[in-house]
């Protein structure tokens, strides 16, 4: 799936570095976890973490956790894929994907309590209650980081992704839009007669001025095109894990 509009790349020029836009996709809560040899596996909830960390919540009694267990070398070649929404009804709603590949590998007990803490500072997941009983943390060790939106895929090195900060303004964006929308329903629901009274007389208002001064409205029709201008692929090929052994 391709992420924004495909005429929307110039858009792009005037945003943060891409770096910094990927922190931001990545703290969005919406992912999917593919893993090699299982497919889709279940995915209670993922973030990453102020100092970088990605992290997985996976049921304990999960594919995901037998893998770990049956794999000799402890770790499972997956690929994370965040989506980033826009809370409008747009005709183009995902803004943005960030897929991180690399492998799943346990977390040390010793760390399950910290990591835990970092995980509830970006993301206050209610699964993370379950971690120690049902549930099961673990890390996804990065090997690579592909940024895509409006019709591009952006690679991006490991090591700016981590010391890149998420936008301040987008962990909040979708309860200041809650808000404004619930004051606007407030505002409709307390003016609703005057609202409909008042909306035919402007309606017929507009149409006398236009017939007076002689304009026509013309509509322009949208393009056919539904062709991404993208040519790359869009997800991220999963290295084996004896290429990782062989990296030391």
């Amino acid at each position: 799936m391709t992420a924004g509009s495909p005429s929307s790349s110039a858009t792009t020029a005037h945003q943060p570095p891409a770096a910094e836009r990927a922190r931001t996709v990545a703290a969005r809560p919406t992912a999917s976890l593919y893993c090699l040899g299982l497919g889709i596996s279940q995915l209670w909830a993922s973030t990453t973490t102020v100092a970088g960390d990605v992290l997985l919540v996976v049921p304990t009694a999960g594919a995901v956790m037998t893998a770990l267990d049956n794999s000799p070398v402890r770790d499972v070649p997956a690929r994370l894929t965040v989506t980033d929404r826009t809370p409008f009804p747009l005709r183009h709603p995902v803004r943005g994907l960030l897929q991180l590949a690399g492998w799943v590998t346990p977390v040390d007990p010793d760390d399950v309590q910290r990591l835990v803490l970092d995980f509830a500072d970006a993301y206050s997941a209610d699964s993370l209650f379950d971690v120690g009983l049902s549930a099961s943390l673990v890390r996804l060790d990065l090997a690579e980081v592909l940024l895509e939106e409006a019709g591009d895929a952006i690679d991006i090195e490991i090591e700016d992704f981590v010391a890149a900060r998420p936008d301040a303004i987008s962990r909040a964006e979708n309860e200041l839009m809650a808000e404004r929308c619930d004051q606007l329903s407030r505002l409709s629901a307390s003016h609703s007669a005057a609202i409909s009274s008042v909306s035919p007389v402007l309606i017929a208002s507009g149409r006398a001025a236009r017939k007076s001064s002689g304009s026509t409205s013309i509509e322009t029709p949208a393009s056919s095109s539904s062709t991404s201008a993208r040519s790359r692929r869009t997800s991220v090929a999963l290295r084996p894990t004896s290429n990782r052994l062989s990296h030391g």
